[in-house]
């Protein structure tokens, strides 16, 4: 089981994440039943909305000014396409996974070995918008290690 509780400047909306705390707690409890997502079929069913939009738009007799909304969706469908840009799985909180960077990446280490991604916290907190948390294990595969990193923080 997994424990997280993050940190702040402040108790309010405007709060500041500033850090965390993360506990990893032994148990015999059953694994938590759960979905894995499928990136394919969010992005096929995204592609079919954004040209909907366009379409919808485009058939709008007053569609003047409608015509930046357009192209942002056209550029959108290229980026996506390309792989420029990717989609990311909805939810507050996403367990392991890859990390969802707002600005700039962050890659720590730990005795050699690369930290995998442990949890994306949605906040809609500012520029940091979420909070990445990623740890490395010991030789026996228990958690040593957590890092966190958002964006403003």
């Amino acid at each position: 089981m997994i424990r997280i509780e993050v940190e702040s400047d402040d108790d309010g909306d405007s709060a500041t994440p500033n850090g965390a705390t993360v506990v990893f707690v032994p148990t015999d409890a059953p694994e938590t039943p759960w979905t894995p997502w499928d990136e394919e079929a969010a992005k096929t069913e995204h592609l079919a909305a954004l040209r909907r939009d366009i379409e919808q738009m485009k058939a709008d007799e007053d569609a003047e000014w409608q015509k930046e909304f357009i192209a942002r969706n056209e550029r959108q469908i290229t980026e996506i396409e390309s792989g420029q840009r990717k989609l990311r799985p909805p939810g507050d909180v996403l367990l392991f996974g890859h990390p969802q960077w707002i600005q700039n990446p962050m890659f720590p280490a730990a005795d050699g070995k690369a930290a995998r991604c442990l949890a994306v916290l949605e906040t809609g907190w500012g520029d940091c918008g979420n909070i990445n948390l990623l740890f490395t294990q010991d030789a026996e595969g228990r958690p040593n290690k957590v890092w966190f990193e958002a964006s403003c923080c």
